[in-house]
């Protein structure tokens, strides 16, 4: 396992570019670019690889706006270990198919 961390989603839609991931963590406020805007951009040329939202203030309709973005799942913060488990579980299934 490789983890790599963005200060950004402009430094993360960049990272993903040069380096394909399989899942990305992407935070739905950040400097530069937002985690919407930066899932927007990646799902133009990547449909495959998992992004999961995270965000302190999940309300239903950030929740909408991250999986219409081509979120594939989110997590709020702060993470517990049982939600990231079964988010993980869901993207490893996800892979295999």
């Amino acid at each position: 396992m490789h983890i790599d961390i963005a200060q950004d989603g402009l430094e993360g839609l960049n990272c993903h570019k040069q380096k394909p991931y399989d899942l990305i963590f992407m935070d739905m406020q950040m400097p530069v670019m937002d985690g919407i805007e930066a899932t927007k951009q990646i799902r133009k040329f990547d449909h495959e690889v998992q992004i999961v939202a995270l965000t302190a203030n999940m309300v239903p309709q950030d929740k909408d706006k991250a999986l219409k973005a081509g979120m594939n799942d989110y997590l709020c913060k702060p993470l517990d270990q049982g939600s990231l488990e079964k988010v993980l579980e869901q993207a490893r299934h996800r892979l295999r198919n």
